[in-house]
């Protein structure tokens, strides 16, 4: 079996989120499973150790079976600076993959995987995998939209649990409207969302030109706009390039025990990408 393919210039490379990938080792060799959520199409090879050499693995890592299947995987879930590009060839005349939206092949086609190790000193590296088509039938592809809706809707119920706990909570600790609170740090450590209150501005002193520019409002402008509170906090407060403060511990996302069966990883709910 061919691990790579020259790639047509209009193939698809589509979203790694939209697939559920799966890898095993059997026989001291490496299974890998690819199912397209969205168009059901299924993906399958098994690689020997000298196949996944000739798809950039080195002599000392094709070796590790197991380890690469945890390298794949990780790299689905943009874990430690990898990446997982998947590219399908387009469906229609001189494509593999026919049949109507993808979903019963009548030529079986392939997918092309591609794991990326980002590297910002030497160039990344990209191993690349090519899994062949496997034909379905309509029985298999109705079983899999059931258990997807299944899958779908018990996520659903665990983000009501999720975030009926979190009001729940938000409720008990919501201070009252007006709240004043004693601040003992050091005073350019305050947020500059806080409104500043100094005890002689009681007798009528207007001229108190840093306490004015502590008394910060976030007003909304336009998508991505560097005025949002989210941003501040990521830029501690413009004096650092902006990082996202979900990956540097500043901010807390929470969700259900899994994100939705096409979603990136959490962080980018308030990524700027």
């Amino acid at each position: 079996m061919a691990l790579q393919h020259d790639e047509k210039k209009d193939d698809l490379e589509i979203v790694a989120g939209r697939f559920v990938l799966d890898t095993t080792v059997k026989q001291q060799k490496l299974f890998i499973n690819l199912r397209d959520k969205i168009s059901k199409k299924l993906f399958k090879s098994s690689f020997t150790s000298s196949q996944l050499q000739a798809g950039g693995f080195n002599e000392g890592q094709a070796s590790k079976l197991e380890t690469i299947g945890q390298f794949i995987q990780s790299a689905q879930s943009e874990e430690d600076g990898l990446k997982l590009n998947i590219t399908i060839p387009k469906e229609g005349p001189g494509y593999g993959g026919g049949g109507i939206q993808g979903v019963i092949s009548t030529a079986r086609g392939y997918a092309q995987v591609v794991i990326i190790k980002e590297d910002k000193y030497f160039g990344n590296v990209k191993y690349t995998l090519q899994l062949d088509e496997v034909a379905r039938d309509k029985s298999d592809i109705n079983t899999d939209s059931i258990d997807d809706i299944k899958e779908d809707i018990n996520y659903m119920r665990e983000q009501i649990v999720t975030l009926t706990a979190d009001l729940s909570l938000a409720r008990q600790h919501q201070m009252p409207k007006g709240s004043v609170i004693r601040w003992f740090g050091a005073k350019r450590n305050v947020p500059k969302f806080w409104q500043i209150y100094h005890e002689d501005d009681n007798k009528g002193d207007d001229t108190d030109d840093e306490a004015n520019a502590n008394k910060d409002i976030f007003t909304y402008k336009s998508d991505f706009d560097e005025n949002g509170i989210i941003y501040a906090i990521g830029s501690l407060y413009g004096v650092n390039e902006w990082r996202n403060p979900s990956e540097t511990g500043l901010v807390e996302i929470r969700t259900g025990s899994r994100m939705g069966r096409v979603s990136k990883p959490k962080h980018y709910i308030i990524n700027r990408e």
